[in-house]
């Protein structure tokens, strides 16, 4: 029998050597494409979980108080060995590895409990191949809702990164977010930050920090190399003091602006104050990308900070949108607009605030007044009444945030009028401007802009067109609408007529033609069997006529004579149908002979 090795959790060569039973594991003798290979693998056979659980002695964790553990990683077991470790991703993504100096054969993580675990870190997963995976973990017992070291002073900024004096820089760092942060339900989470100065910056987000000195030592320790036969991984064997935070600081929330965002681009705007509510209003104005759609939403950028690093600050505290209105905004999310819609659907009064109203005191909500940058022009039809030719007119303010600045009245027959240089023929109020003096006769289907401007900048045109008597059009105006309507109609069906009247007759041509044609045959197939059958009569007829003559001379026993009788003249001719059918029999027979 081949001799086995047996061996720790340290670095094998073919398998594991376990000593207890409780955790199911059993020698197996495997046959692999070589050799015969002994080892213990874990061979449970109820459908309890494979779990390998590692306790840590005397250690404690709170809230925002997470020592560094340590958990097998990539070389835990070797590369050349039957089985192989799978470390977590958020292991390999955040973990603080030694490929140097340990080999990778652990990482060092922050106590944080594995999402849907219960107080467990989970670290991997041992591959062994044809048996059931194995989940290796760390057991965090002893949370203490008390425990913490939070520091009060602490800088972050572009050149100083400090915390209790402690620079950063010169540490190994990590950012801790809490579970549901936003109140959606998000598990606790941890990021290294490897380089401090360009690691960017969570709302709610606590620092870490961590020995470097006192983390290096432990792992450049060579005393594992020559532990061997043990039950435990000589790792876990270590005190857990070196691996304390020397400081924990909590990120505090810094100052924004809510600014409007088209196709990712942040435009600020200029701000108005609401007399009525003596709230601050933003005015941003967009280019017209014709008919093609944008993407709106709004953004939280820092206030008075130059940093990258609080770029997205609230992302995760905040889910904020950008909502239709100011007073009674619509549950409509505008996140893509078309600029081939209405003037309302594109431009005008949006709201950003957060999807569920949550507010801080640096994010509560923003009001916006989108407007184009050239004016946007917009086509209406109005419907007038000889008694309320009062309606011709337009509204001082539009919408709150535009002032008309310009009424032009034309006539269909291309008369104009301008509210700016022909005042007698507009009346002005404290509410509209209205078109007087007007000649009803031609009035039917005049038109009437009414120019409206922001900050003395023109953004929109309204073009109504006038449709005098409830909107009845003129019988002048309604033939000059249908005559090319029924000239088209009638062009249309004359053609339709004249192509219907020549298929027919194809039709009816090709239908004679066939006629003819099937007539034409039916009579030579019925000649030629008239001709067949009277031929035949005849030429029985003449045989049993010399057949009677010879019998007759026979009988009488005539001499020896030679008759040849011989027919040259036609036997009949006989008309059918357009055909003349001529027959001509010649016998010449030695009946004599016979």
């Amino acid at each position: 029998m081949q001799k086995r090795t047996r061996c720790s959790f340290l670095k094998c060569e073919i398998g594991f050597y376990i000593s207890s039973r409780e955790i199911g594991a059993n020698e197996h003798n495997v046959l692999t494409k070589y050799n015969t290979i002994y080892l213990f693998v874990f061979d449970r056979k109820d459908e309890n979980p494979l779990e390998l659980i590692f306790q840590l002695t005397d250690f404690k964790y709170g809230p925002v108080y997470r020592p560094l553990v340590p958990c097998p990683y990539k070389n835990w077991i070797s590369n050349d060995n039957y089985q192989r470790f799978i470390p977590d991703s958020n292991i390999q993504l955040h973990g603080l590895s030694f490929k140097e100096s340990h080999k990778d054969l652990h990482v060092l993580y922050p106590a944080i409990v594995s999402s849907g675990e219960n107080e467990l870190l989970i670290c991997g997963e041992i591959d062994q191949r044809r048996y059931k995976n194995v989940k290796i973990g760390i057991k965090l017992s002893n949370y203490d809702e008390n425990l913490t070291i939070l520091a009060n002073d602490y800088e972050l900024t572009a050149t100083e990164n400090r915390c209790s004096n402690i620079n950063l820089n010169k540490e190994e760092v990590f950012l801790f977010t809490p579970f549901n942060v936003s109140g959606d339900g998000k598990p606790e989470s941890i990021q290294y930050a490897k380089f401090i100065n360009t690691q960017p910056f969570y709302s709610e987000q606590y620092i870490f920090v961590y020995s470097k000195s006192s983390i290096h030592s432990i792992t450049s320790n060579n005393d594992y190399k020559s532990y061997w036969g043990g039950l435990n991984d000589l790792f876990f064997q270590r005190s857990e003091s070196y691996f304390k935070p020397t400081c924990v600081a909590k990120i505090k929330d810094i100052p924004v602006d809510l600014v409007f965002k088209i196709n990712d681009k942040q435009l600020e705007g200029r701000k108005i104050v609401d007399d009525n509510t003596e709230k601050s209003i933003f005015i941003v104005k967009i280019n017209n990308i014709g008919n093609n759609k944008a993407s709106f939403g709004c953004h939280a950028k820092p206030k008075g900070i130059y940093d990258e690093r609080f770029n997205n600050f609230y992302v995760n505290k905040f889910n904020l949108a950008l909502y239709k209105g100011h007073v009674n905004v619509t549950k409509i999310k505008t996140k893509e607009v078309s600029f081939s819609n209405s003037f309302e659907n594109m431009y005008g009064k949006y709201t950003c605030k957060d999807e569920k109203g949550r507010t801080t005191y640096y994010v509560q909500e923003a009001k916006f007044i989108i407007l184009p940058k050239t004016p946007h022009n917009e086509n209406v039809e109005q419907i007038v009444f000889d008694e309320k030719l009062n309606e011709i007119s337009c509204p001082n303010i539009y919408e709150g945030y535009g002032v008309l600045s310009e009424v032009e009245f034309q006539y269909k027959n291309g008369q104009k009028y301008s509210s700016t240089k022909d005042e007698q023929h507009f009346k002005t109020t404290d509410k509209e401007v209205i078109v007087g003096n007007i000649d009803k006769k031609i009035l039917n289907l005049s038109t009437y802009i009414c120019k409206y401007s922001e900050n003395m900048k023109p953004f929109l045109y309204i073009k109504k067109t006038i449709l005098l008597n409830g909107g009845k059009k003129s019988k002048d105006d309604v033939l000059k609408y249908l005559i090319p309507i029924i000239a088209v109609i009638s062009i249309g069906t004359i053609g339709i007529i004249i192509a219907v009247v020549i298929i027919s007759i194809k039709t009816v041509q090709k239908k004679k033609k066939s006629n003819l044609l099937s007539k034409a045959s039916s009579a030579i197939s019925a000649s030629s069997m008239s001709q067949s059958s009277y031929s035949k009569s005849r030429l029985s007829g003449f045989r049993n006529s010399i057949t009677s003559s010879t019998s007759s001379k026979k009988l009488k026993k005539l001499p020896s004579i030679s008759y040849k009788p011989t027919i040259s003249k036609p036997l009949s001719l006989k008309k059918q149908g357009n055909s003349t059918i001529k027959t001509k029999l010649s016998t010449s027979s030695k009946i004599g002979k016979k």
